[in-house]
């Protein structure tokens, strides 16, 4: 039989009447409800007549019924939750519900206003806030039966409050950053109630709020500005100041000080519409009222400074009509006074850049940027420079631009060495792609020699022609490699010459001999004029045969086929002059301006058949000067030949040198020498074996520190040539270590390295070892070998 509890409390119908109409109150803990208690069931009619929230928690457990309000709050938990315990329909809040039902349960009623909880609802987690009153019900011996509980959610109050919070405090700390300084006067006694940073600056306070303003400023109150503040209160009329004087003593012992403020003083009303308080917003000008002040002293000297300095300046009015031009624009330009103001500057604009100056100067005009653009401008004597034009905005007190002040600055040797660097630039990537070329170039016969070789093994002949073009690419390598290393040297000024007497005929006969393959290959007809026998000098003979090859072969080359080379040398009181000069393809002005720089090249085919690196003249000049000589280059135009000639000091016989004895020729090769070679390059470390295998030697090769020192330990090694850039060592320290071995104390060592630059070799010398650098040179290893390979 259905009990008619639930019409009693709910009504007939409703969630709630649904939800009690759902329980099995015959198995609930609470019993059926015609069992329960006159004082729960006169609860629950009062909770269902409660215009709020409100539940009731009754039993051991607490389960929790509620009225129709209530549900509201419970959400998706309802229906399911009626009449089932409060821990289990908040298990998310479990911990904060056990301390506050054992404290109801113990008898204490408890209180909370916006109380935070992280509730599960709707399918999401949630703050919520709620204000509440649990009070306990007790039967006659004081024993808790269970509570009800008015309960209020607070959430969108709190969190609107938290929000307008954060809005104060944001709006706080707008006022505190304010770049002027912001003040809020209160009641009549005008008593600080804020006050910025900037304020407490401009005043010399730090604690003035609470205070009034004739305790804060009573110079400012005798100076008439309490007068004014009274009078804002009164008419609510605001009080604007422009540049007005204000004495203050910002310091309590220093002196008085005048100052100019920008300032507004602004009525405040409150929620009834009285003026109730002033807020004081404004800056601090004194220095730009100082500025202004010194500019206007200033105004009658600054033409003559404009005069006196070496830039052109000029001025415009705003709308950019140039109304001043100083000394040095007219002095430049030639132009008569006035001529050049308004839009007549234009006249003396290189066509080529008139367009686009007129629209950098607009677009600055218009948007008040500064103006800054290069253009060339015409001088008194018809000639185009390179300018600089700069522009600034002066600006008024309001922030509106009241003039354009502006220079010409000429830039023409600026230009010039910018387009320099884009060239020098230029040429650096041609002088890359060239070397590039020409690497590539013996690197395709050598592949392919090798490729032949492995196939030519039982023909001796062909082996020997194979091995001859290896060797002459090989060789044509390692001169480019060299032509390098000259470079470098003597950009950094470490090239040392040995200087000895030396005939130039025998100079110049080596030179030609360099540059024969060359000169015959193109079929060129070669004359030599020496007007004097010998021709002598003191000079590096390597070094002169370098400048001279160098010279023939860039004639050779820029030469056609079947040309001629006309090689002379005269002596001259002082001096010695020779020419190498040729009827080949000649140069253009600006190349024989340039010649001699480095990685300048002359025009050539994209064949690249003529053409070298690009240093070949660059080293010719170094080296001449080096002699305390120079080089000058001479053409007739494109097609009309070239004419180098290099003028060498004349012979003075230095101090006489000490009998130096002939070294000696090299010993006879030590048979069995054993040689520890360690390199990761297999291949080269295979073909040093070999060779070293060839001229009698003992040798063991391999690629790793590790795998070194173990052959080391029972190969006993008399000499190690050791890599140094090794995969798990540095040659250097792997060289340590090998004499550190027992038996190893005296081992003679070597580092072979493709660095080759002065401090590498001074790194190696400080291991005590001698350093070669790649690729070796067969017959300078055999004779070292021959001097230091002890015999076995």
């Amino acid at each position: 039989m259905k009990s008619p509890v639930p019409s009693r409390f709910f009504g007939a119908r409703g969630s709630l009447a649904a939800a009690w109409e759902a329980q099995c109150w015959s198995e609930h803990p609470l019993g059926p409800p015609a069992q329960w208690p006159p004082i729960l069931t006169s609860l629950l009619r009062s909770m269902n007549r409660s215009r709020g929230p409100m539940f009731v928690c009754w039993g051991e457990q607490a389960h929790l019924l509620y009225n129709e309000h209530y549900a509201t709050v419970l959400a998706d938990k309802h229906p399911a939750a009626f009449g089932r315990p409060l821990r289990e329909v908040w298990s998310e809040i479990g911990t904060q519900l056990d301390a506050m039902l054992a404290r109801v349960f113990a008898g204490e009623g408890l209180y909370g206003e916006n109380v935070p909880f992280r509730l599960h609802r709707d399918g999401r987690d949630e703050p919520a806030y709620f204000t509440f009153t649990w009070n306990p019900v007790l039967d006659e011996d004081d024993q808790v039966l269970g509570f009800s509980c008015p309960s209020f959610e607070t959430t969108s109050a709190v969190q609107a409050e938290q929000a307008r919070a954060a809005e104060a405090n944001r709006l706080m700390l707008l006022f505190q950053q304010a770049p002027g300084f912001v003040a809020v006067l209160e009641g009549p006694e005008h008593v600080f109630r804020h006050a910025n940073q900037a304020y407490l600056d401009f005043v010399g306070r730090s604690h003035i709020v609470g205070k009034p303003v004739r305790e804060v400023a009573p110079e400012a109150i005798a100076q008439g500005y309490g007068q004014v503040l009274d009078d804002v209160l009164r008419t609510g009329v605001p009080f604007v100041g422009h540049s007005a004087p204000v004495r203050l003593r910002r310091d309590e012992h220093g002196e008085t000080e005048e100052l100019s403020v920008n300032f507004i003083f602004q009525p405040i009303r409150g929620d009834d519409g009285r003026i109730d308080g002033i807020l004081i917003q404004g800056y601090d000008v004194t220095a730009e009222v100082h500025g202004q002040s010194a500019l206007r002293e200033s105004e009658a000297k600054f033409r003559a400074i404009a005069d006196a300095i070496p830039q052109m300046v000029w001025t415009t009015r705003s709308d950019g009509w140039v109304e001043y031009f100083n000394r040095q624009w007219y002095a430049f330009t030639g132009a008569c006074e006035g001529d050049s103001e308004g839009h007549g500057w234009q006249q003396v604009l290189h066509s080529q850049d008139l367009a686009r100056t007129i629209d950098a100067w607009r677009h600055s005009l218009a948007t008040g940027t500064p103006y800054e653009i290069e253009y060339r401008l015409r001088n008194r004597h018809g000639e185009y420079r390179w300018m600089l034009g700069r522009a600034l905005p002066v600006r008024d007190d309001a922030g509106a631009i009241v003039r354009w002040m502006g220079t010409c600055t000429e830039i023409e040797d600026q230009v010039r060495s910018r387009e320099s660097l884009r060239e020098d630039d230029r040429r650096k990537d041609e002088f890359l792609a060239m070397l590039a070329h020409e690497l590539r170039n013996p690197l395709a016969p050598i592949t392919s020699a090798v490729a032949m070789l492995r196939r030519a093994a039982g023909d001796a002949q062909r082996v020997r022609s194979l091995t001859d073009i290896v060797e002459r690419q090989a060789s044509h390598m390692r001169g480019l490699v060299d032509d390098l290393l000259d470079v470098s040297r003597v950009t950094r000024g470490v090239v040392t010459l040995r200087q000895e007497e030396v005939d130039l005929r025998e100079v110049l006969a080596e030179a030609l001999e360099q540059a024969r393959p060359l000169v015959d290959g193109r079929g060129h007809t070669v004359a030599k004029a020496f007007e004097a026998d010998p021709l002598p000098a003191f000079a590096d003979r390597k070094r002169l045969v370098q400048v001279f090859a160098n010279l023939i072969n860039n004639a050779a080359r820029y030469t056609p086929a079947g040309g001629r080379i006309r090689i002379a040398a005269k002596a001259r009181p002082g001096d010695t002059v020779i020419v190498v000069e040729d009827n080949g393809q000649g140069m253009r002005p600006e190349l024989i301006e340039r010649v001699f720089e480095l990685f300048v090249q002359g025009e050539r085919r994209a064949d690249r058949r003529e053409g070298g690196l690009g240093i070949g003249l660059a080293l010719v000049r170094s080296m001449v000067e080096l002699h305390g000589g120079r080089v000058a280059a001479d053409s007739a135009g494109p097609g009309q030949g070239s004419r180098f000639e290099v003028v060498l000091p004349a012979l003075v016989s230095p101090a006489p040198l000490a009998d130096t004895p002939e070294t000696a020729g090299p010993a006879a090769s030590p048979a069995g020498a054993r040689v520890l070679i360690v390199d990761d390059n297999e291949d080269a470390a295979t073909v040093l074996g070999l060779l070293l295998e060839d001229l009698g030697h003992e040798v063991m090769v391999e690629h790793t520190a590790g795998r070194g020192l173990a052959t080391a330990r029972t190969f006993l090694p008399q000499v190690c040539l050791l890599d140094i850039g090794l995969p798990d060592a540095d040659g250097r320290e792997l060289g340590a270590r090998l004499r550190g071995l027992p038996g190893m104390e005296r081992v003679i060592l070597a580092a072979v390295s493709g660095y080759g630059q002065p401090k590498d070799v001074a790194a190696t010398a400080a291991a005590g070892m001698v350093h070669f650098v790649k690729p070796l040179d067969p017959e300078v290893l055999a004779r070292w070998l021959d001097e230091v390979a002890p015999a076995s």
